[in-house]
């Protein structure tokens, strides 16, 4: 039989297997992975979110643009308005007085006008400091009055202390101390800042020991209310009114002082910049310069004089 045959059964050879297809022979598409999406929709998410930031940035800068072009508007609507109605010089407009009083404005005044906007609301606050000054000056005056009023003894200097104090420091504290810082924050006057801090400093110590109400110094003050707090009720509050009000009044010099010479020290002046300011401000005064002139033509004329004196005495005597 043929199954029997050798030679056929090696002729008879199988077909190799199939080649097994290995990872790196296959490509299956299967479309965009799940990590790949994540990632495009949170750079997505990322991309909104800057647009909408950036969009507020630029509408709030907008917005702040507007509302320096509205104050430049009305600054030079303002100027113009002055220029045009030939008010031009500035005319003084404080104190404001009413046309009938005899004694008529001294000064020009605007913080709005004058002052750069940054630096308004500090100017302002120095004003507002002067007109708590004033009003404490005036509780120290109608305490002295009850004190009159409840017949305690050395009143009458406690009154007069406070008339004088009213009529003399009210408007020499605005004349030394506020108009130079209304100069210096106008000018950016380093002169102006020193003579304000020289003064307000002393004026601040004046009003703390003030506030302590010694029996020499005159003002109502903590010993003045401690003494007469059996005098009656209405009296011993309205003194420790008056004492509370100088501390207060103290403490927010203190502060307010502080806050100014934080501007000065950032601002960059500096004490040779004072002393320059001062030294030019004195020779370019009218009548410093004419002052001068008139001593340097006297010593010219008087040198003149002394040299040629004796030889003219000479001369017209060898003529003789």
């Amino acid at each position: 039989m043929d199954i029997f045959n050798p030679t056929e059964r090696q002729q008879i050879i199988p077909p190799p297997p199939p080649p097994i297809p290995t990872a790196t022979s296959t490509t299956i598409n299967t479309g965009p992975s799940l990590s790949s999406f994540g990632a495009e929709q949170n750079n997505n998410n990322n991309n909104v979110t800057i647009t909408i930031d950036t969009k507020q940035m630029q509408s709030e800068l907008e917005r702040r643009q507007q509302e320096l072009e509205i104050k430049a508007a009305e600054l030079a609507a303002r100027e113009e308005a002055l220029k045009q109605a030939g008010d031009f010089k500035r005319t003084h407009n404080w104190p404001p007085l009413p046309s009938f009083c005899p004694i008529k404005p001294c000064f020009f005044q605007d913080i709005n006008v004058d002052i750069r906007p940054e630096f308004q609301r500090t100017v302002q606050l120095g004003y507002n400091l002067w007109t708590g000054f004033v009003f404490t000056q005036m509780l120290n005056i109608f305490a002295a009055i009850l004190l009159l009023i409840y017949k305690v003894p050395d009143s009458a200097s406690n009154l007069s202390f406070g008339l004088m104090t009213f009529i003399f420091f009210v408007p020499l504290t605005y004349v030394s101390w506020f108009r130079p810082l209304y100069k210096a924050f106008k000018n950016d006057s380093s002169f102006n800042f020193m003579v304000f801090f020289f003064v307000f400093f002393m004026q601040t110590l004046v009003v703390a020991l003030w506030s302590l109400g010694l029996p020499t110094a005159g003002p109502c003050g903590l010993y003045v209310a401690i003494k007469n707090m059996d005098k009656g009720v209405i009296l011993a509050m309205f003194l420790f009114l008056v004492t509370a009000s100088w501390m207060g009044y103290t403490a927010a010099s203190a502060l307010f002082m502080l806050k100014v010479h934080s501007i000065y020290r950032s601002s960059g002046n500096s004490m040779a910049k004072a002393r320059s300011e001062f030294t030019q401000g004195i020779i370019s005064n009218q009548y410093v310069q004419q002052t001068v002139a008139n001593a340097a033509r006297q010593t010219v004329s008087q040198t003149f004089s002394a040299a040629t004196g004796p030889a003219s005495q000479q001369y017209s005597g060898t003529v003789r």
